[in-house]
């Protein structure tokens, strides 16, 4: 009888989304909320909130998570409106090249697009750091600075969004602080909403509760607030693994939150949303559209056969999918089911069917379009690995085995991690050594052969 290994590497990153509207949409003259819906979830933690707006005097929109405005929270890059009042694109990169920062900027001229360039750069602190001895931070720079150590020193398109965000804030806040003179700050605006009809805004959640609090303006007057709250569910939590009873799932494609986006959007699939001609001419597209701007997008959906994986008359929504993921993973990856069937030792995902715990079916930034970096995927079961501290730690070998930050030397380009000794999903090893090993020593013997 096969043995699956308990629940191991990451959650399931699933947003439980419910209704605590504390105004009624009905009763709100001035917008009503479409309950967040999840639409760009990389990795289950950002929703869209859709705002239709009911009044034509209304000014501005502001979405409070959690105490804190998500416009305040922004990483932005430079845009052209900045540069007034006395400030320059051409002055700020001249203060900057006069340090000698050696940065090999792609852009040779003055322009936004280099400027923005340097924003994009992961180890910008540590090269300013070693040319200027000293940097000038807020405490808020120090805790970016921190947050950042692990991924400081990678390829930006490599980073997750969570990631690519802390770098712009951590780049922006060094130029803002040490070129204030030619370095305009960045501003907290709310977006002007006056005449529009709609409004949409991703936000980005915490584990557990979420209170999501729409304010509308007139100018700088507070006319109108309302509040939902979303509950962020991870499988493998200790703290949010099961849904408070006063939480449901919201499901969005139902026939009554249609009719409330019919106006503007084509909401009923047709044969050639089947295989597309063109991606734009998916019924899908104009909603998820950001579900496919990285480095590793899934077959299916890099094509927008969105149909192949999604029920478009499945219910109680449209568009679902089979559960177990391996289900309907399984029909086209039956060369893994055939190979992980006939191994003894099962991985806890693998065995239960829940391949999305780990993978993103649409894309990421990683390779097999893992949803975090193999070392970051598997420290958020494994905790008590976190410490780097493994194989031989114990036994004279100082700290034991490197686990992260070396190279692969049996996969070149490649670091090494986790997945470099184990498999992810089957093995003939209790461990689920890779190599078709069984032992720790003859795991060993595949790189250190004398």
């Amino acid at each position: 009888m096969k043995k699956a290994l308990s629940y191991i590497i990451l959650p399931a990153l699933f947003i439980t989304l419910i209704a605590l509207n504390t105004l009624h949409a009905d009763t709100n003259q001035y917008f009503s909320i479409l309950e967040p819906v999840d639409l760009t979830a990389i990795e289950g933690e950002l929703v869209s909130v859709v705002i239709l707006i009911n009044s034509a005097d209304m000014t501005s929109i502001d979405i409070v998570r959690n105490g804190r405005s998500v416009f305040s929270e922004d990483a932005r890059e430079f845009n052209e409106n900045e540069f007034k009042d006395g400030y320059s694109i051409k002055a700020l990169l001249k203060d900057i090249s006069q340090e000698e920062f050696e940065l090999d900027l792609k852009e040779p001229e003055d322009t936004l697009e280099r400027l923005n360039e340097l924003l994009r750069k992961p180890n910008f602190y540590s090269i300013f750091l070693i040319k200027k001895k000293f940097i000038k931070l807020s405490d808020q720079g120090r805790i970016l600075v921190k947050d950042s150590e692990s991924f400081r020193f990678k390829q930006f398109a490599s980073l997750t969004d969570t990631q690519q965000r802390t770098i712009l804030k951590l780049n922006r806040t060094i130029l803002e602080e040490n070129f204030s003179a030619s370095c305009p700050k960045s501003r907290h605006s709310l977006p002007n909403v006056k005449g529009s009809k709609y409004f949409s805004k991703t936000v980005k959640l915490d584990n557990g509760p979420n209170d999501i609090v729409v304010i509308g303006l007139k100018d700088s007057s507070t006319v109108a607030t309302q509040k939902v709250t979303v509950f962020y569910r991870l499988d493998i939590s200790k703290n949010f693994s099961t849904t408070p009873p006063q939480y449901k799932k919201k499901v969005f494609h139902t026939d009554a939150s249609e009719k409330r986006c019919a106006p503007c959007h084509r909401m009923k699939a047709n044969e050639s949303d089947n295989i597309p001609q063109n991606i734009k001419d998916s019924i899908c597209y104009t909603c998820h559209k950001k579900i496919n701007v990285y480095s590793n997008v899934h077959g299916p959906s890099a094509r927008w056969e969105c149909l192949t994986c999604h029920e478009k008359e499945s219910r109680p929504s449209k568009y679902l999918t089979k559960k177990p993921d391996k289900d309907l993973c399984f029909m086209c990856h039956t060369d893994r089911k055939e190979s992980w069937d006939k191994k003894k030792y099962v991985h806890g995902p693998t065995a239960t069917g829940k391949c999305t715990i780990c993978h993103n079916p649409h894309g990421t930034n990683h390779e097999f379009w893992l949803k975090k970096a193999p070392w970051e995927l598997c420290t958020t079961c494994h905790e008590d690995r976190s410490s780097g501290s493994h194989v031989l730690a114990g036994f004279g070998a100082g700290g034991g085995h490197p686990m992260k930050e070396k190279p692969d030397l049996l996969r070149p380009g490649t670091d090494f991690s986790c997945k470099s000794c184990h498999t992810p999903h089957a093995a003939n090893s209790r461990s689920l050594f890779s190599h078709e090993v069984n032992s720790m020593f003859q795991l060993c013997q595949v790189c250190h052969k004398k």
